[in-house]
């Protein structure tokens, strides 16, 4: 009776001390590093003092087998916070902290900011503990917050896909193309090249640009009217001739009016699609269109104007942007169906 007694109250002491226990959270980020770039520590893990804290970071390989600068992502971690709010708010002050150490040592890092979310389904993580008989968490790119009470298992999904084209395909397109060489402009060898170099990107960003940028190259700005000609030299005389302007502020308008002499980029590029795509649609929508709305996404990308685009609505682009590209730059080169 005795002993069953003091179980209880052993019991019950657990019970109480967990209610006055507080929950710690634990803070983590993943990075990818560049293939050209890494930082020469040869440890799997190093630890930084927080400054005005007593808790730490422990910045690792997350490839246990390997040090720092041999792994190809890292992590950046940190545990004992009170919160998950401040545990957040941690883990975003030393996200920012270490982007901008990175940039300053010009060494490359996707931080998962502008990248495809892989995630295992709450069904694939019960899986996964089953197999491993321990706890799993999604192995987010970037930064997370978790109770790191019992250990986590970090698992992440991944799939590549390969596009085949049939050799009889390949075969019949190539020696049409030997039979019939094509004679390419500067500006087309160019934008070949620009898109080939889209395909080897890993960000959607710098793939979406190249391809942008591989129409661009194309592009052979024609004058504008007589009459709009005249009009923008009148504009250029009246800027020369002002007396509230400073010398400076002369040249930068003269340099910007001196362009007005030409068609506008999308007149220019509307021009050259109606060529070449005529009635052509792309994303439900005729070739100029498409090419309109790709590049409002362009400048918003570039400019930084509200609202930036998302990751997804870059990504759903490029896919129809590259069928473009590539009617744009070949289309009129082959007498027959893809």
């Amino acid at each position: 009776m005795e002993k069953s007694c003091n179980v209880f109250i052993q019991k019950l002491v657990k019970i109480i001390m967990s209610l006055f226990k507080k929950k710690k959270y634990s803070f983590r980020i993943r990075i990818t590093r560049s293939p050209t770039d890494t930082i020469n520590i040869e440890s799997p893990s190093i630890t930084i003092k927080l400054p005005e804290s007593p808790l730490v970071l422990t910045f690792t390989s997350r490839e246990k087998d390997k040090n720092i600068e041999n792994s190809d992502e890292w992590v950046l971690k940190s545990s004992g916070w009170s919160t998950y709010k401040a545990a957040l708010e941690a883990g975003k002050q030393c996200q920012i902290a270490l982007s901008t150490t990175l940039a300053r040592l010009r060494i490359g890092a996707d931080f998962g900011g502008r990248g495809p979310k892989s995630v295992v389904t709450n069904a694939g993580l019960q899986m996964f503990e089953k197999q491993k008989g321990q706890r799993c968490l999604n192995d987010t790119h970037g930064l997370m917050v978790f109770e790191p009470d019992p250990a986590p298992l970090f698992v992440k999904a991944s799939a590549k896909a390969l596009r085949g084209v049939q050799d009889k395909h390949f075969l019949k397109t190539f020696k049409y193309a030997l039979q019939n060489p094509p004679n390419l402009a500067d500006r087309e060898l160019l934008s070949l090249d620009l898109f080939f170099a889209s395909f080897f990107q890993q960000s959607a960003d710098a793939r979406f640009l190249l391809l942008v940028s591989a129409i661009e190259a194309l592009f052979d700005s024609q004058p504008r009217s007589a009459e709009a000609v005249e009009h923008v030299d009148k504009l250029k005389d009246l800027t020369r001739k002002s007396k509230s302007l400073s010398h400076q502020e002369k040249d930068s308008i003269l340099g910007s009016l001196q362009w007005l002499h030409y068609q506008s980029i999308r007149q220019t590029a509307h021009q050259l699609i109606m060529k070449r795509l005529g009635s052509n649609i792309y994303r439900n929508q005729i070739a100029t269109d498409f090419f309109d709305q790709c590049y409002d996404v362009r400048s918003r990308l570039v400019h930084g104007l509200s609202p930036v685009p998302t990751w997804n609505e870059v990504s759903s682009l490029s896919g129809h942007l590259e069928g473009f590209v590539s009617d744009l730059l070949t289309k009129g080169l082959f007498n027959f169906e893809r």
